[in-house]
């Protein structure tokens, strides 16, 4: 049985190897709670003691993550998904990391459970799925009272350590670009361990893009998800310092003026 058959996309893929993840783990007697918030997805605890887990999942990558890493306080423990077995490969700071080698036999078994609570799983929110909503519907309405349909797009910390310079959906589809007047990108960072707060605050007027806007090629992980340009926000960041914002009081008392 090869699992590429079932044509999973990266996120099935990874919530996939985070299911296998938290079932080895529960296992081992760990306390497994899911959180997909702040760039971890599990929190295992034992005796106490509590650690950060950021699972990353593969087809066949063998051996630990090798990727960039954005927080020192979590583990990244890797995943590999293969035909038969799936092996995980934990971080040196990872609780399972004395457990090596780890090897799961029962991956198709595991698919199939796998499949049926995703199936009936209920999403719940957290504290920042909560705090983007908020802000996202307060950019919402401060537009719609201007009777203007604007798009807002919302992006945590990750938007600072990995795609600071050319995130996948900006400017977005052609449908997109036509359907609004201009997207509000607000770019988050963590606040403490809990919450979030804004970084900078991007008004992108789509009339402009090609233009004062700088578009540039999309990279190859992009192009593989037919993307074929992104704004250069390092063009933008020095080119289109009236449409940068750093608090939401700021972009709402002069955006106006600007639009």
């Amino acid at each position: 049985m090869s699992f590429k058959k079932f044509r999973l996309n990266d996120q099935l893929l990874g919530d996939f190897g985070e299911f296998i993840y938290r079932k080895y783990a529960e296992q081992k007697n760990f306390g497994v709670k899911q959180t997909n918030v702040a760039e971890t997805d599990v929190e295992l605890s034992k005796n106490d003691h509590k650690y950060l887990i950021d699972v990353k999942s593969s087809w066949t990558k063998e051996g630990g993550f090798k990727g960039k890493r954005s927080r020192t306080d979590i583990a990244y423990d890797q995943v590999s998904i293969q035909d038969d077995i799936a092996k995980i490969f934990p971080d040196k700071s990872s609780p399972l990391f004395d457990l090596t080698p780890i090897i799961i036999s029962n991956t198709e078994q595991c698919f199939n459970e796998w499949r049926a609570k995703k199936t009936n799983k209920k999403k719940n929110n957290n504290s920042y799925q909560d705090y983007r909503k908020k802000l996202k519907n307060k950019i919402k309405l401060f537009f719609k009272e201007k009777d203007i349909d604007i798009r807002v797009v919302i992006r945590g910390s990750v938007s600072l350590t990995r795609w600071s310079a050319k995130p996948d959906n900006l400017p977005g589809s052609e449908k997109m670009i036509n359907r609004y007047p201009a997207t509000v990108f607000v770019q988050l960072k963590y606040k403490n361990e809990t919450e979030e707060e804004i970084s900078k605050i991007f008004y992108i007027k789509h009339n402009k893009l090609g233009k004062s806007i700088k578009l540039i090629e999309a990279d190859n992980r992009q192009k593989k998800k037919g993307i074929k340009e992104v704004i250069d926000f390092v063009h933008f960041k020095n080119q289109n310092k009236k449409y940068i914002f750093q608090s939401l009081d700021n972009f709402l008392e002069n955006i106006i003026h600007i639009v």
